[in-house]
């Protein structure tokens, strides 16, 4: 776990962009925490293991408990990016998807 969070720290180091909050809690009522949230941007990073091995992210309740974190956080006005452990270790997908998303533009006036 501690693995995700440094590789993301280091993403973000490589391209100069803001470093995120870890388990960032962002529902009003639930306990819902994002993995990674750059809460000034309205965006966050869901790493969901175990996808290739029955993982608590591709079984019933784990996926339906996940589709309601997101389209809750969804209707807050976040943008939510989901990628898996191999594509931080990649990097390529993660670089990607940040780049587009943490832009000046996406920018909140809070």
């Amino acid at each position: 776990m501690a693995e995700k969070y440094q590789q993301v720290e280091e993403i973000c180091r490589e391209l100069g962009l803001p470093l995120p909050i870890r388990e960032a809690k962002f529902h009003p009522v639930r306990q819902w925490k994002f993995d990674f949230a750059w809460s000034a941007y309205g965006v966050a990073l869901e790493v969901d293991g175990g996808s290739w091995q029955q993982g608590r992210h591709t079984r019933g309740a784990g996926f339906k408990n996940d589709a309601d974190k997101r389209n809750e956080a969804q209707l807050l006005g976040w943008i939510v990016l989901s990628c898996t452990p191999a594509e931080i270790k990649k990097k390529v997908a993660i670089l990607t998807l940040l780049t587009r998303a943490l832009t000046p533009s996406r920018l909140r006036h809070v």
